[in-house]
């Protein structure tokens, strides 16, 4: 693809439409899960299952009948301006920051990598990522079929593609679950070390096995040199979030509880994703300043 100026705007559409279907998804497949969880539950009453969650917003008329809202206002944005309150308020927000962060950067990835033959993948990999994020922010789940089908479409493009040779990329994924499963693992000790110890039980590992699923998809698109480096950041990444949760949760009540839990798959997929859009940064500041071995 040769860069022509009608890409750009084109592309600030394509990704402002696809921000409205990732807030849907991830609207729909908790809700659907959560759903599901109290349906099956044998210590749920009825009254307490859910409404069945659809995946496009719907409106109740004067009779209770459910009709879907104008297709204009499943966007946030649209919603917004046209002061339709489809959304809950935490939700209107994201929809909204995720609609124009997706606007923002499908524009600036065809701008940067419009003579990559990978900037397909890597306007869809944008939608993933975030997609993961935002599921594992809210709701501390991390979907593997979004995982799997993310995971096909990395082979597919390390088979057909020279971004990342097929066996790298095989190669990544085994090593980034391997790496992320040990871990996982290790966390598990930790925590019964610390109900050994101290008597006091954490609820939560360090990371949840969503986070090797995430491991592993990072390892599928970036194979197995960049897996190190995106590693790397995520420890980097999640230490400061870490200590700046702590900090504000000292300065707001005066206290911290040890060993709360935060969601670990954002800072995995910072890894990524600066691996898979700066990696040119990334290379100066670890292997040249930081004199990383790798």
């Amino acid at each position: 693809m040769s860069f022509t100026p009608v890409a750009i705007p084109l592309a600030v559409l394509f990704g402002f439409l696809v921000g409205v279907v990732v807030n849907l998804i991830a609207d729909y497949l908790p809700a659907q899960r959560h759903y599901h969880l109290a349906r099956t539950s044998p210590f749920a009453s009825r009254s307490a299952v859910p409404r069945k969650p659809t995946f496009f917003p719907r409106r109740a008329d004067s009779e209770n009948n459910e009709h879907l809202w104008p297709v204009p206002l499943w966007s946030g944005v649209i919603a917004a301006l046209a002061d339709a309150h489809i959304y809950e308020p935490h939700q209107r927000t994201r929809h909204i920051v995720i609609e124009i962060g997706m606007a923002l950067a499908f524009g600036w990835i065809v701008w940067t990598f419009a003579e990559t033959p990978s900037w397909p993948f890597l306007l869809f990999y944008a939608a993933v990522l975030i997609l993961i994020a935002i599921i594992d922010v809210e709701y501390r789940w991390v979907f593997s079929e979004i995982v799997v089908l993310a995971g096909l479409v990395a082979l597919f493009e390390a088979a057909y593609s020279p971004r990342v040779r097929l066996d790298e990329a095989i190669s990544g994924g085994v090593h980034g679950l391997l790496v992320m499963l040990a871990l996982y693992l290790l966390g598990i000790v930790f925590a019964r070390l610390i109900a050994l110890f101290t008597g006091r039980r954490v609820g939560r590992t360090v990371l949840g096995f969503g986070d090797v699923y995430i491991g592993a998809l990072g390892g599928l698109i970036l194979g197995w040199n960049g897996l190190w480096f995106a590693l790397f950041i995520m420890i980097l990444t999640g230490a400061v979030a870490s200590l700046g949760f702590m900090s504000i949760k000292i300065i707001k009540t005066g206290r911290y509880r040890v060993f709360s839990a935060i969601p670990y798959g954002p800072y995995i997929v910072i890894g990524i994703a600066a691996m898979l859009y700066i990696p040119q940064i990334v290379d100066l500041v670890l292997r040249r300043v930081m004199n990383w071995p790798f």
